[in-house]
Parts: C-alpha cells; sequence; structure tokens
C-alpha cells in the first residue's frame, strides 16, 4: 500500500471516532505507520496544546514548529526541551516572524478578548516561505458549559514568481471543544467539531519591493480575518443550528437544551466576536500600517526627548515649557489663571499615538461621540501646588497634572474656558440636562461635584447625590448648563503639535 493510500485510510478511521479522543487515536495509528508518522499528524487538526519557556513565557505547541520531541518558542526563538541541530527560520524570516506576533497579537485581543497567539515561519526550499498563525482560546467555566477550548490553525503557503508577483494559499481550521455541566435530563453531554477552509490569493508587490515584511503582514492578515470571520459565521449558523434541530428531534426538553446552546452562542459572540466597529481602520489588513505608525510616532517621540532643549521656547522669559517633544508649551499666564472647575475642550490626531491600541481605540471614540464640535471634554482643579485635568481619553477617565496632560502626542486642539457665574442667583439654580457621559466622569471622582459645589453650580439640595449629573452636549458657542445661570468666558488657546505656531491668549 502506497504512503498516500496509508494516510487516507487512517484520517478515514479517524473520522469515524470520537473527536474527544483523536489525540489518543491518532497516536496509536502513527505506531503503525511509523514511517509516515510525521506525515499524519500534519494532516490532523486537533486542539493546540500551549508550552512554556524557563522564564514562564507561554508559546503554542503544534506541527509547525516541532522538531522530534521539542517546540520552539515564538518568543526566544529556542527549543524547548533543548536539542543539537534544530531547525531555525532564517535571520530574515525570524524579524518578520517577531513583527508578525506583535500584530497577530493585538489581533488576538480584539477579536478573542484573551487567550494565546503563536506565529511560526519557515524557510521552503523553492525560494519561498511558509507561515503558521495559531490561536488557542481556552472556555470559562460557566452556566451551562463545564470547560472546553477554541483552537485556530491558519497555514499560509507563500510562493513568488521571481519577479514581483506573490500568491498566498491559506488553509484555516477552526476546532472547538465543548463539555456541557452534567445534567439529570440530559446526562453528559459534549460538543467537539471541526471546520476548515481554504483560499488563494495573489498580489503584485510595491515597487522596487519597498516595506515587503508590512506587505507580507497586510496580505497575510487579511487572509487569515476574512477566512476566520466566515468559519465563524458557518459554525453559528450551520453547524451549531444543526445540532440545535437534532436534539429537538430527538424530544430533549427544549429548556434546557436552549440553556446550554445559548451558553455556546455566547461563548461565540463575547469571547470570538467579529469586528463591530468601521471598516477599513479597524481589520486586520490594516494593523500593519497601524503597527509601522506607532512604531515611527514612538521613534520619532524618542528622537525629539533626546534633543529636547532645541524645542524650549526661551523668547518670553512667562513662558513655562513643559519639555517633551513636538514643543508643547503655554503661557504662565495662562497657567497662573486657571482655576477649579474650568472646562477643557480637546480634540484628538488619533495616528499620532504610539500605540496600535490607543489608536484604535482614539477613532473609536472618535466614531462614535456624542459632541459634534470636540472629541472630548475634561475640567480643571487645582490645589496648593499643582494643576491638574479631568478627562476622557479614549474611553477610560484620567487625571494627569496639566504639564503631563500636554505632553501627550495625540493632541489636535486645546481649549480652555471658564464658567462665568452669576453670584445674585446661586440659590436659585436648577438643574436642566443629565447626560451619561458626565454621570460615568463625576461617578468615578466624586471629588469633583465638590468642585462644582464650591463654584455655587450645584444647589445644596443635590450635594449628597453625587450620580446626578446637570451638563448635557456642551456647545462650545452656547452654554446650556442653567437657566440665566452662567455663561462661558472667551476662549484659551493652548499649544499642540498641530497649532504649535499659535500664540495663547
Amino acid at each position: 500500500m502506497e504512503s498516500k493510500e496509508k494516510i487516507l485510510s487512517c484520517l478515514n478511521i479517524l473520522k469515524r471516532l470520537p473527536p474527544t479522543q483523536m489525540q489518543k487515536n491518532a497516536a496509536a495509528l502513527a505506531s503503525l505507520i511509523p514511517d509516515y508518522a510525521e506525515e499524519l499528524y500534519q494532516k490532523i487538526d486537533k486542539p493546540l496544546d500551549i508550552g512554556q519557556d524557563e522564564k514562564g513565557n507561554q508559546f503554542i505547541q503544534s506541527e509547525f514548529n516541532r522538531d522530534g520531541d521539542s517546540f520552539r518558542s515564538h518568543v526566544t526563538n529556542q527549543y524547548y526541551p533543548p536539542i543539537d541541530d534544530a531547525v531555525y527560520p532564517s535571520e530574515a524570516l525570524r524579524k518578520l516572524e517577531i513583527k508578525a506576533n506583535a500584530v497577530f497579537d493585538e489581533y488576538k485581543r480584539l477579536y478573542y478578548e484573551g487567550g494565546l497567539s503563536s506565529c511560526y515561519f519557515w524557510d521552503k526550499e523553492d525560494g519561498g516561505f511558509a507561515t503558521a498563525w495559531l490561536i488557542r482560546k481556552n472556555v470559562e467555566k460557566s452556566k451551562g458549559i463545564e470547560d472546553g477550548s477554541w483552537s485556530s490553525i491558519n497555514v499560509i503557503d507563500i510562493k513568488t514568481d521571481g519577479k514581483s508577483k506573490w500568491t498566498y494559499k491559506i488553509t484555516t481550521s477552526v476546532v472547538l471543544e465543548m463539555n456541557i455541566v452534567q445534567n439529570q435530563d440530559v446526562g453528559k453531554f459534549n460538543i467537539t467539531g471541526t471546520l476548515t477552509k481554504q483560499k488563494e490569493e495573489s498580489y503584485e508587490a510595491p515597487a522596487g519591493n519597498k516595506d515587503l515584511e508590512l506587505f507580507h503582514i497586510m496580505k497575510i492578515g487579511t487572509l487569515v480575518e476574512d477566512v476566520e470571520s466566515y468559519l465563524r459565521s458557518q459554525l453559528d449558523s450551520v453547524y451549531f443550528g444543526k445540532t440545535k434541530d437534532i436534539g429537538i428531534g430527538r424530544r430533549i426538553q427544549i429548556e434546557i437544551w436552549m440553556i446550554q446552546l445559548n451558553s455556546i452562542m455566547n461563548f461565540i459572540k463575547n469571547n470570538i466576536k467579529p469586528f463591530l466597529l468601521t471598516s477599513g481602520i479597524f481589520g486586520i489588513s490594516g494593523y500593519g500600517y497601524l503597527y509601522y505608525t506607532a512604531y515611527q510616532n514612538k521613534k520619532e517621540l524618542q528622537i525629539k526627548k533626546e534633543n529636547e532643549v532645541e524645542f524650549k521656547d526661551n523668547t518670553r522669559p512667562q513662558n513655562q515649557y513643559f519639555g517633551l517633544s513636538y514643543g508643547f508649551r503655554a503661557d504662565q499666564i495662562v497657567l497662573d489663571r486657571l482655576d477649579s472647575g474650568d472646562l477643557v475642550f480637546m480634540k484628538f490626531e488619533c495616528m499620532e499615538c504610539i500605540s496600535v491600541s490607543d489608536i484604535i481605540k482614539c477613532e473609536y471614540s472618535q466614531f462614535t461621540k456624542p459632541y459634534p464640535h470636540y472629541d472630548s471634554l475634561g475640567i480643571i482643579f487645582r490645589d496648593n501646588r499643582n494643576v491638574y485635568v479631568l478627562y476622557n481619553r479614549f474611553g477610560d477617565i484620567v487625571i494627569e497634572d496639566y504639564a503631563e496632560f500636554l505632553q501627550n502626542p495625540f493632541w489636535n486642539e486645546i481649549t480652555i474656558r471658564k464658567i462665568i457665574t452669576k453670584h445674585e442667583i446661586h440659590k436659585t439654580l436648577k438643574p436642566l440636562f443629565y447626560n451619561e457621559d458626565y454621570k460615568q466622569l463625576f461617578a468615578n471622582k466624586p471629588y469633583i461635584p465638590i468642585v462644582l459645589k464650591s463654584t455655587g453650580l450645584i444647589e445644596q439640595k443635590y450635594q449628597d447625590n453625587l450620580d446626578q449629573v446637570y451638563i448635557e452636549d456642551l456647545d462650545v458657542d452656547e452654554f446650556p448648563y442653567f437657566i440665566n445661570g452662567t455663561s462661558l468666558g472667551p476662549k484659551i488657546n493652548v499649544r499642540t503639535k498641530r497649532n504649535k505656531d499659535l500664540d495663547a491668549k
């Protein structure tokens, strides 16, 4: 019997055996054909295993980073346990592997919200190369589910015509294991399944093979995202849909069955969720570009920090320089006039952030912002030593020293305006509006309402209710806080990278 026929026979046997015993049965069959055991293992889709190096760094163990009984870590590029004469990727391919792991880790975090990812590259004799992009996500114990795992295996073969055309052929397999909590009505129940899909695309490389590493990562990433999204959709609509029909057909109690299926559906939706953000900037095809942009921003920031003295403004003694790249500065007069309760209106320049996650969160915050004229709102408060800014940065409530606040690289425009109060009607001020964003802002920093109370903006009877907030959406020209109670002072524009030539007033 030829090797191909032996392998095919083994695969046919495995299809008819319990999926939960795949590893045990595969090992038994491999012992019968030791000369072809390696080839058999390469054709079997089984849940991915996790290894660990001497420093505690975890990595995925698979057939694509195995040499004998040892596995190579994508973190250290070493085999565990150590072996002699091991096979390693070339230096150029290892550099590409490191960058791919950085990008894929961000993809895993956003798509799977956890788990473990590894990318492995290896050279081929025909001048091309191949890579495996792997993800393992364990299912946490929850209602209706005892345990389980999700393994995503993406193997990409890359060839070139020797000129500028590159062909990418991807084979993606998804392996899902799920053990349902044992129930007296249903009994012991588990779901194990595998789905596989192939896709091939060809692309022209940039002229002169410029930024070829970035080109490869973007094209591979696009294929991984497309095929994984398709398989998730198939698993949700076809596999679980069919399982549900069979269960009902066997007269299993519908209520119990639906609880179990809903648990699985929730896992798919909550842990393996696709992007629901805007297209383009958030797709993995853009991760390579974002990664490169963030890297360049960080590098530029470091260079300017090393040459910080060149950016200081010594033209006027009243100018205070806050000392970080880009020439951020503000007149000392402005700083001296800032009071607790002053409002800060901010606009972001997202592509100046120094990390991919910040770029994505910034873009998303701009996409979902409720304000037409600005991206975020902050409030000034000060003590005897410093001035601080409390503001919403990409969905997180942060508090920073004023100088530290100005040093952030992502500012496009910062405007500060004072609240001018008509003191004679303090006792008759009435709250008009309510907004969830301000509820979050104030509830997280309860001392801020105290600041507003001290200015007379919050009436006495509301002092004990820190969750009640009295600010609606702010229009920068019309100030709707209270009936005839307040108005905004003139705009104070603070220098940023984008408007550093603008004099602060």
